[in-house]
């Protein structure tokens, strides 16, 4: 994921960022990239290889707590979120299955209930 300040002077920024007193902090690519009136931007290719746009996609910009915005992919934003999921669901659940046997239960009652 990439990452946008909202910062006007990103110069100074990035002086900032490297006149820290514990030294200079390394930094990834950084891409700067125009906006045009109607909101359209065009992606340098670099940074479509990277977020695996090469063929086109869809984009996600998350707004964060401190008020940067991170910039990445639908797909690994989905990724991101079943990773969480699966997380927190204990691995002896099988959801799937249980939803199955719900639905064959509630299909075989309305069958019957239908006789």
């Amino acid at each position: 994921s990439l990452f946008l300040t909202p910062e006007r002077n990103i110069i100074s920024k990035l002086y900032l960022i490297y006149l820290l007193p514990q030294g200079p902090i390394p930094m990834l690519d950084r891409h700067i990239v125009a906006v045009a009136k109607n909101g359209r931007m065009n992606l340098p290719s670099a940074l479509r290889s990277k977020l695996d746009l090469s063929d086109g996609g869809k984009i996600v910009f998350i707004e964060k707590e401190n008020g940067e915005v991170e910039v990445t992919t639908l797909r690994r934003s989905l990724k991101r979120a079943q990773e969480l999921v699966r997380q927190s669901i204990p691995a002896d659940v099988d959801l799937v299955g249980d939803l199955i046997k719900e639905r064959r239960a509630e299909a075989l009652g309305e069958a019957e209930s239908g006789k």
